[in-house]
């Protein structure tokens, strides 16, 4: 049946090089294959914050120490899409001053407490943010972390917390 259809499948576009990848490895020859990068190119009167003064407040706002290296994870937090090893990856780094935050849910977030405490960094797990405080919350940031673990059968495909950025 997948050779079937493969033969009536006039092309296939992925947002992801993995996605052409799936589609070669069920026969879809690769000069029928593209992949697409969207891009976003935002208002920059609407991200904020606009000068060190506002990030500083922003960051007071959430808890970051204005001397912090901030970290920042924003999405659910599952198995798949890393969130507990980010925790390891902040540990091991050897940024002095680390402080990473999460904004998401799931029942990951009693894990994630205690294995932040656990390594000893400084942070918080958070609420889930609402869309227009995504903006401000990535203006105190120094760094924002899209973590994977992909498999077999699942892979990401597109975070859409990366446009935000």
């Amino acid at each position: 049946m997948r050779e079937y259809l493969v033969r009536r499948i006039d092309g296939c576009a992925s947002w992801s090089r993995t996605g052409i990848e799936i589609a070669g490895l069920v026969g879809l020859p690769s000069d029928r294959s593209v992949a697409v990068f969207s891009g976003v190119v935002p208002n920059p009167n609407l991200v904020g914050p606009r000068d060190e003064s506002e990030r500083q407040t922003e960051r007071a706002r959430r808890g970051i120490p204005a001397s912090a290296f901030a970290i920042g994870y924003i999405g659910r937090y599952v198995d798949e899409k890393g969130a507990l090893d980010v925790i390891e990856a902040c540990r091991t780094c050897g940024v002095p001053n680390c402080h990473l935050d999460y904004w998401g849910g799931s029942p990951l977030a009693s894990e994630l407490t205690k294995r932040l405490l656990g390594a000893g960094l400084n942070g918080g797990i958070h609420e889930s943010l609402g869309a227009e405080e995504v903006a401000h919350a990535l203006g105190a940031l120094d760094v924002l972390v899209l973590a994977c673990r992909s498999s077999p059968r699942w892979a990401e495909q597109f975070g859409r917390v990366v446009v935000e950025a």
